[in-house]
């Protein structure tokens, strides 16, 4: 076969990584703009592919405002996503999920990919998401969790692992998650060898899963880490147990929904990695990093 008669390469493995990122959120719930806004802005950033990801119905109550759609909102989310996916259909990959909390997992769902997410953890006055306020979880600690951060963070980590064994959601989202307002590590203990063992132990459940791990940026967009999640010693695991990644923007509005995916890959490539997951319509598949 001719140079000329070669095949070309597919859109994943023809452009610089990472050109997807699969978790994004939209006005439906606490993002900024609209679905058809995130998918111009990916376009604008030069992705080839987005995933929409919006939060998907948790039928308990919490502490704080729910933070998801209502069954009804996730069937227009659905409809209003599917249009979209045929409208831009040979400008922009476009695929169709949720992220579901581990309080909410609905496996019935069509959808094309699920991410599972921790946000929930039982507190003082019941649950409450670990990820809405810095006063918040500082409150939780001491009144739920008498002030010992280690506690909470066997309790969180705890969750993650059951969820992932017992759901196995595609991608798991934003692993350590309860360091959102921490990045220092200082008020988890983070260079303990307790804490550090409570997460490695759940990363391996969530590898064993054959979970996704997301290196996530979402937090750098919004203020509040310089570095995505998870830390380098949980990616140092994921790559020593031979487990993939993939790249995440976790954008709440069309000016974040390529932030920091740059870096991060240059971050994934510094520990070792040399592939990283990208979703198809064959599923995902491994791609040049």
């Amino acid at each position: 076969m001719n140079r000329a008669d070669a095949p070309a390469a597919p859109w994943y493995a023809a452009r610089p990584a990472p050109v997807q990122t699969l978790h994004v959120h939209s006005r439906y719930v606490d993002g900024a703009d609209t679905l058809a806004a995130m998918a111009e802005a990916a376009l604008r950033a030069g992705l080839s592919s987005l995933g929409f990801s919006e939060h998907g119905y948790v039928p308990v109550p919490v502490v704080g405002e729910p933070c998801w759609m209502t069954p009804e909102e996730t069937a227009r989310y659905l409809a209003e996503a599917r249009a979209l996916q045929r409208t831009l259909a040979g400008q922009l990959a476009l695929f169709v999920g949720l992220e579901l909390d581990s309080y909410g997992y609905d496996a019935a769902l069509p959808l094309d990919y699920r991410i599972g997410s921790v946000h929930l953890l039982p507190g003082s006055e019941g649950l409450f998401a670990v990820d809405e306020s810095r006063a918040r979880l500082l409150h939780e600690l001491g009144a739920a969790y008498g002030g010992d951060p280690l506690r909470l963070a066997r309790r969180y980590y705890a969750d993650v692992a059951a969820f992932a064994a017992r759901c196995r959601p595609d991608i798991l989202g934003h692993f350590d998650l309860i360091t959102k307002f921490d990045e220092s590590g200082a008020a988890f203990l983070e260079d303990s060898a307790a804490y550090r063992a409570h997460a490695l132990e759940a990363l391996d459940a969530v590898l064993d899963a054959g979970c996704i791990v997301e290196l996530n940026t979402g937090a750098i967009a919004r203020g509040y880490r310089r570095t995505p999640y998870p830390r380098r010693f949980l990616l140092e695991r994921v790559r020593e147990r031979g487990g993939r990644i993939t790249f995440s923007a976790d954008a709440h509005s069309a000016a974040g929904v390529a932030c920091g995916l740059q870096e991060a890959a240059a971050l994934a490539r510094d520990v070792g990695f040399t592939e990283y997951a990208v979703l198809t319509a064959d599923g995902f598949v491994s791609a040049p990093l």
